[in-house]
């Protein structure tokens, strides 16, 4: 008996914590309103989650309810458990992976339904008084497995994109859930995988908050203040390039702010397709732009190159697309202040607006 109130407890702490990450959530400015929504969900599948799994296993010690009932909940708490993943790949809209979590959840649920009375997944031993696992249990925890992959893959995908670096924790987190589904086989007594769920759950808030709070919300570019932090921990010689994007209130005036915007998302996105093989891409301000190249003049020629004939290519397709001019200036740890280096590239990007690179 004394081991279900130390279950019990470990229950009311997850819940504790998924509370009180829920209100962190919910009063952070950074989050959008539906990566919001996305964690609620997330939240609340953990939570009813883990209840079916504790009211299921309640009936051990309290013996109520029948052999029909706990498979019916243990029944509900698998498939819940896929949905788990599908909330935590939907927090940044990662389209084509979320509607293969979502399949996934249809044909678990199919699956759960079907198999229910043919006892495939989970069946009740009259002897012990407990519910053992079936022939065909795997399944489920194969989908389990792959549900928790691409989303693993989805939030990969989006700090790829936002020039985030956090492999190493998408790789422990994954770890962490592939060995508690590893453990949970092994030892079918041990409850562990939804205290994992809550702890992979906290994981991805965290890393959602960094990926905002350190890159722009319109062009998904890093931003000032990310520049600023990682130019001043630098140790090694780089180069510094200001852009600007010509005459781009017109744009807004002529055009409107959405025709505006438009261009921006485009200009970043194509820039940090051409430059992220040799540096790094923030957004300054309005319709500034910084890269921090590394000291490889072919990469970077390359680089310019690139942008260029594919900058003019969108031009071609939308004639109302600006110019761009730019002013570059040297990086040397320690030798100048970074708003120095960066008064000579704005400088010398002054210089270089009367004579833009398209024309």
């Amino acid at each position: 008996m004394n081991w279900f109130y130390y279950y019990s407890a470990g229950v009311l702490l997850s819940y504790l914590a998924i509370i009180i990450c829920e209100y962190l959530i919910h009063r952070n400015p950074t989050l959008s309103r539906w990566q919001k929504h996305a964690f609620l969900c997330l939240f609340l599948s953990i939570f009813f989650g883990r209840a079916f799994e504790w009211i299921s296993v309640s009936r051990t010690p309290f013996k109520w309810g029948s052999p029909t009932a706990r498979k019916l909940l243990r029944h509900i708490e698998f498939m819940i458990t896929p949905v788990v993943a599908f909330f935590a790949g939907l927090v940044f809209k990662q389209t084509r992976i979320s509607l293969a979590n979502l399949a996934l959840i249809i044909i678990n649920v199919i699956i759960q339904c079907i198999s229910r009375p043919f006892n495939f997944f989970i069946h009740y031993d009259s002897d012990t008084n407990v519910i053992l696992r079936g022939k065909f249990y795997w399944i489920y925890e194969l989908i389990v497995i792959i549900g928790f992959i691409l989303s693993t893959f989805s939030l990969f995908n989006t700090s790829r994109k936002r020039q985030y670096h956090c492999l190493p924790t998408l790789v422990t987190t994954q770890l962490i859930v592939l060995t508690a589904s590893l453990l949970h086989w092994i030892l079918p007594g041990l409850h562990i995988e939804w205290p994992v769920y809550t702890v992979s759950a906290r994981f991805v808030y965290i890393m959602t908050v960094e990926i905002c709070s350190e890159t722009d919300g319109l062009t998904s570019l890093m931003n000032r203040q990310t520049f600023e932090s990682i130019l001043t921990h630098r140790n090694t010689n780089a180069k510094i390039i200001r852009i600007d994007i010509d005459n781009f209130k017109s744009i807004n005036d002529r055009y409107g702010h959405r025709k505006g915007d438009k261009v921006l998302i485009d200009f970043s996105s194509i820039r940090r397709e051409s430059f992220n093989r040799c540096g790094k891409v923030f957004r300054y301000g309005g319709d500034e732009f910084v890269i921090l190249a590394n000291k490889n003049r072919d990469k970077f020629e390359d680089a310019k190159k690139d942008f260029h004939q594919k900058w003019q290519n969108r031009i071609t397709l939308h004639p109302f697309y600006p110019t761009y001019s730019f002013g570059q200036a040297d990086f040397q740890p320690g030798s100048r202040n970074v708003l120095d280096i960066l008064e000579e590239a704005d400088k010398n990007r002054y210089k270089e607006k009367n004579k833009p690179h398209i024309r």
